[in-house]
């Protein structure tokens, strides 16, 4: 494989150190936003190796909370925050105003309030070849239900016990349940595995309508304004057309907006699924041209790489450094970038144990965790050969999912466990404020 740098995105929910309630922090120095002012998010790397990363991690890790301290606040282990009363007065109170935000909610019908209780993820990517693109992501969609079972921590909403473990998965659906465009309602879900670019890009663009276009070359978070087009359009045929009439969504302002090859680019964002194939293009053909290029994608495109999106939030607390020690204290964070880069470096082996039923197998883990016989032995599965495919000085990155599968017990069984012993969820929440 080439270009086998690696990265990670972190979001984590941001908490009051007296009360335990999410809480708004301001902007700073040392973090973006995910969704809400309730979540702030890290972006690390690329970097070329795991230990850089995990410094870096460390570094950023450290610097935030000793931030968020000064102000009472602090990051605490959970990929939900167990009891905020979503109402439409918090939603407009912890909402980043991006215009993209308001599209979704008035042009496209989404629920965007269900997921700002700060559900968080974490997110790790590693860059693979265009031939390999698809095998990549493939094993990535695979073994999603490994990660998410180990991962799991998100069993309360609303201050109430949910039927999940990793209750912060059941964001896509709720958010795409009244969707208006029909072709909206798939765009968290992926049931079977991808036999192609071809198969897979027909999935993100095809028949589907397009989302608002940006006004400039923007990330899709970071535009001024977005325009949507007039009458929806799929992308096959705005690829394929001379342009759009398209109205801003914050100032109204009519622009004609002509397809571009930076247009393919920006909505890789388009769908929600446990992974993606990210990509940077060149601007060297016409957008109507996209699919034919396919077979040489990496003639098109650089710093390709495979973006993780099922693993829940984790970070060390107290608990775990008493109990567990240090080094599986220390791996919490990086081990999900080690698994990752090990079972792609290892993808050979990795593509013999790809479920069947994976699509099934997800839902089991956020409903059940490691308390599955099967989903404990597929992810002892997975860190097996994760950690044949990891170098010597990096498999004590593994010491967290291995801490978990040895135990049967992830952090949101530790804490469902804690609730129904009778501890409150106040009490819950401040033990796990973030130890780096």
């Amino acid at each position: 494989m080439i270009n086998s740098t690696c990265g990670i995105e972190l979001e984590m929910p941001v908490v009051d150190l007296g009360t335990g309630e999410s809480t708004a922090m301001k902007y700073c120095e040392h973090t973006k936003f995910d969704n809400g002012f309730n979540l702030p998010e890290l972006s690390i790397g690329p970097v070329e190796s795991l230990n850089g990363l995990n410094k870096r991690i460390n570094i950023k890790l450290i610097k935030l909370s000793n931030h968020l301290r000064c102000s009472g606040l602090g990051l605490v282990n959970f990929s939900e925050h167990p009891y905020v009363n979503i109402s439409p007065e918090l939603y407009h109170k912890m909402c980043i105003p991006r215009p993209i935000y308001q599209y979704w909610r008035n042009i496209r019908g989404w629920d965007h309030s269900c997921g700002i209780d700060a559900k968080a993820q974490m997110s790790p990517s590693f860059g693979v070849s265009a031939k390999r693109a698809v095998d990549a992501l493939n094993i990535m969609i695979g073994f999603a239900s490994a990660f998410i079972a180990i991962y799991a921590n998100s069993p309360f909403e609303g201050g109430q016990v949910t039927e999940y473990i990793e209750n912060r998965l059941t964001l896509w659906t709720r958010m795409f349940e009244h969707c208006n465009y029909p072709s909206d309602r798939n765009a968290g879900q992926r049931t079977v595995y991808f036999t192609s670019l071809k198969d897979y890009f027909q999935w993100i663009y095809g028949d589907n309508f397009i989302h608002a276009l940006p006004g400039t070359y923007s990330h899709y978070k970071a535009c001024g304004d977005v325009y949507a087009p007039v009458s929806p359009v799929t992308y096959d045929d705005f690829f394929a057309s001379r342009g759009v009439d398209a109205i801003g969504i914050i100032r109204g302002e009519k622009r004609f907006i002509e397809p571009v090859v930076y247009h393919q680019e920006y909505y890789q964002f388009s769908k929600f699924t446990d992974a993606r194939i990210r990509f940077v293009l060149k601007d060297i053909y016409r957008p109507s041209e996209f699919m034919n290029k396919l077979d040489n994608f990496d003639h098109i495109a650089e710093n390709i790489y495979i973006e993780m999106r099922a693993p829940g939030n984790n970070l060390p607390d107290q608990f775990i450094r008493q109990t567990a020690g240090d080094k599986v204290a220390d791996s919490v964070v990086i081990s999900v970038c080690a698994l990752m880069k090990g079972l792609l470096i290892n993808m050979d082996e990795a593509l013999k144990h790809l479920p069947d039923d994976f699509s099934e197998l997800k839902t089991i883990a956020m409903e059940m965790s490691m308390a599955n016989g099967r989903l404990r032995d597929f992810a002892a599965k997975a860190i097996e050969i994760a950690h044949d495919g990891l170098a010597d000085c990096d498999k004590w990155m593994l010491a967290y999912p291995e801490y978990v599968v040895d135990t049967g017990l992830s952090n949101g069984m530790r804490g469902k466990q804690d609730y129904l012993a009778g501890k409150s969820l106040k009490d819950i929440v401040l033990d796990r404020v973030l130890v780096v």
